[in-house]
């Protein structure tokens, strides 16, 4: 998988009026992919998360039994091998749900659980945001956004 990405970022998760939960340090680094530049496949082999489009929800996954293979071209996906519901669901909702728009790298010391706001901060993981994309400096406004986790990746970054 090739992309070219923005300006990476820490999330610290802080306290607010609407959460009790923070990390410290940051649990995780991470970056909008630009739209368009995303090629390749994803191979997910720990986690996907779950999907909630507008309070309702439509797909509950957590930790996998076997790999699921999406792929990508000009950031869109363009099938999805191994997992018949998430396919299902993504393909059922507006185009903007299967663009890829963030990557991100964990920073925390903990063990896969199945909740995805744990397993994407994990060291040993690398991780895909799928949908909403502003959040990351992204154009491409959805009715979702799906993150996805793949245990020990090889990650290369060029200049």
């Amino acid at each position: 998988m090739q992309f070219e990405i923005n300006e990476f970022k820490t999330c610290s998760h802080r306290i607010s009026d609407y959460s009790d939960k923070a990390f410290l340090p940051p649990s995780e680094l991470d970056v909008g992919i630009k739209l368009g530049t995303a090629n390749g496949k994803i191979v997910v082999d720990c986690t996907i998360g779950q999907i909630n489009q507008y309070g309702k929800w439509l797909g509950m996954f957590g930790l996998i039994k076997k790999p699921t293979v999406i792929n990508i071209r000009n950031s869109m996906i363009t099938d999805i091998v191994g997992n018949e519901e998430l396919k299902k669901i993504l393909f059922s909702l507006e185009p903007e749900c299967r663009m890829l728009v963030e990557f991100g790298k964990g920073l925390s010391t903990m063990t896969p659980t199945g909740t995805i706001g744990i397993d994407e901060s994990i060291i040993d993981t690398c991780h895909f945001g799928i949908g909403d994309g502003i959040g990351f400096g992204i154009n491409n406004e959805a009715s979702i956004h799906l993150d996805i986790v793949i245990h020990q990746p090889k990650v290369e970054i060029f200049s």
